[in-house]
């Protein structure tokens, strides 16, 4: 395994949205406030050492090439950690990129076991940097004796090894926390299994999907400290949710039903899932040209993300799951979600459990 070499030995290139790759929706550069000609997007770092030994991390950046327009993934920036610097700068910058849910890997199989270790320590012990302590606040509140700490997991994410060995050691820690962590895990089992089943529907479910959600916040991920159902902007609009973080950043989230295709037999988008997109991008633009008067309902809103949550990947191919990726990425500030990542990162917390 050396995944600079296996995985981006070669820069990865993909049709822009000035293109129109996919049918992406061409006036996307017109709802957003910043122009995608001069963004970049950090996709994954992977950590690495030196010939001298010393431990290096690498960004793989998204960026658009100004000759052709395409989307451009490539090892860009490399950061060197001297031992001078007794891994202090390494295990900060570490933090940030866990903080701000950025991939990290690994180069190698031992450097990913390496690596492992750090975040483990990161999590247990937090970090110091010039005289002081810092905790990442995710885990900040996390203690021995508070029973629901297992509830501050993401399910919206993948999961950092090194977050797995420490949520498995404090789930174990102690009988209380056991005690209250299965019954969690069987509520959250239990929630599973109706989820699978409203999946299995041949009708349009919009409105028992919703429900549902509105019920089990928890699917959508335990980053959120409130969940607005069916919130308006001015009278022009009615967003399916609206979920406020932690850090008082939201997420607009427009929801189709769970038995329609993403893409057509062609590969093109579905109309449904074209229509959903530019919704959500209305929203995110009328934010942004009605702020003071949004934040009468929506506090402190301020440049939201949107995602649209429709069908299942479950039968995609390599080619459906490559236009899926293209997609997310051209599209800046929307995502496209289905209703099995919603449900496998569910699933991700009751393994925790068993394992």
């Amino acid at each position: 395994m050396n995944r600079l070499e296996e995985v981006w030995k070669n820069e990865k290139r993909y049709k822009s949205i000035v293109h129109g790759g996919d049918d992406i929706i061409l006036d996307v550069m017109t709802k957003m406030e910043k122009s995608t000609a001069s963004q970049t997007s950090l996709r994954e770092v992977i950590l690495n050492r030196t010939s001298e030994g010393d431990y290096s991390m690498t960004q793989i950046l998204t960026s658009i090439d100004c000759d052709t327009f395409d989307l451009v993934d490539a090892p860009i920036l490399e950061k060197i950690y001297t031992e001078d610097d007794s891994n202090t700068e390494l295990l900060y910058d570490i933090a940030n990129y866990m903080g701000g849910q950025i991939p990290i890997y690994g180069n190698t199989e031992e450097l990913q076991g390496e690596l492992e270790e750090l975040q483990f320590q990161i999590i247990k012990n937090g970090i110091k940097k010039d005289g002081k302590s810092y905790t990442l606040k995710e885990y900040n509140e996390i203690g021995i004796k508070h029973s629901d700490s297992i509830l501050l997991l993401s399910t919206r994410r993948n999961l950092y090894p090194g977050e797995i060995r420490f949520f498995k050691e404090l789930i174990n820690s102690e009988s209380e926390i056991d005690k209250n962590a299965t019954e969690f895990i069987k509520s959250l089992k239990a929630s599973i299994a109706k989820f699978e089943n409203l999946l299995k529907s041949t009708f349009r479910n919009e409105n028992l999907l919703q429900k549902f959600l509105t019920e089990n916040p928890i699917f959508f991920g335990t980053e959120y400290k409130e969940i607005k159902v069916k919130p308006k902007l001015g009278g022009e609009y009615e967003m399916d949710y609206a979920l406020v973080k932690f850090d008082g950043t939201y997420d607009l989230i427009e929801i189709e039903s769970s038995n329609l295709e993403v893409f057509t037999k062609s590969g093109q988008p579905r109309n449904e899932l074209i229509h959903a997109e530019q919704q959500v991008l209305d929203w995110i633009d009328w934010v942004e040209k009605n702020n003071p008067y949004a934040q009468n309902n929506l506090k402190n809103i301020v440049s939201p993300k949107g995602y649209v949550i429709i069908g299942r990947n479950i039968n995609f191919g390599e080619e459906e799951t490559r236009k899926l990726q293209r997609r997310n990425k051209s599209i800046i500030g929307l995502s496209i979600l289905t209703y099995d990542d919603l449900l496998n990162k569910a699933k991700t917390l009751e393994l925790l459990r068993r394992n």
